[in-house]
């Protein structure tokens, strides 16, 4: 959200004190209030990202961003490699870099039928 907000850049959010405090969340109440749950607004003024066949969509905690770089990350995702191979290995790294917290990934590949 600071980063969202240009109130730091992306190369201070690595390293910031915040950077993994939950700000939001699902199920812990029984009514949401206004603004609850974030949506694209927080990061661009588009409410919908546009998609190209093979684009792959990943969803993350901090458990796993902050032991895999984003680099690195787009090394293991490319489209001619499997998901789920890929999804193994970057939770593979994870688990070799000590993990200190969950790592949690949801990857998703976009898929047109021609």
């Amino acid at each position: 959200m600071l980063v969202a907000s240009g109130q730091i850049t992306e190369a201070e959010s690595l390293e910031h004190p915040d950077r993994n405090v939950l700000t939001k969340s699902i199920g812990t109440k029984r009514r949401l209030s206004d603004g609850y749950v974030q949506d694209l607004k927080q990061t661009t003024p588009e409410l919908s990202m546009q998609l190209e066949h093979q684009d792959i969509l990943l969803l993350c905690s901090d458990g796993v961003w902050d032991l895999v770089p984003k680099n690195e990350i787009a090394e293991i995702f490319t489209p001619d490699k499997n998901l789920q191979t890929s999804v193994n290995l970057t939770i593979n790294k994870v688990l070799e870099r000590g993990a200190s917290d969950n790592a949690t990934l949801l990857a998703l590949q976009f898929s047109v039928n021609f």
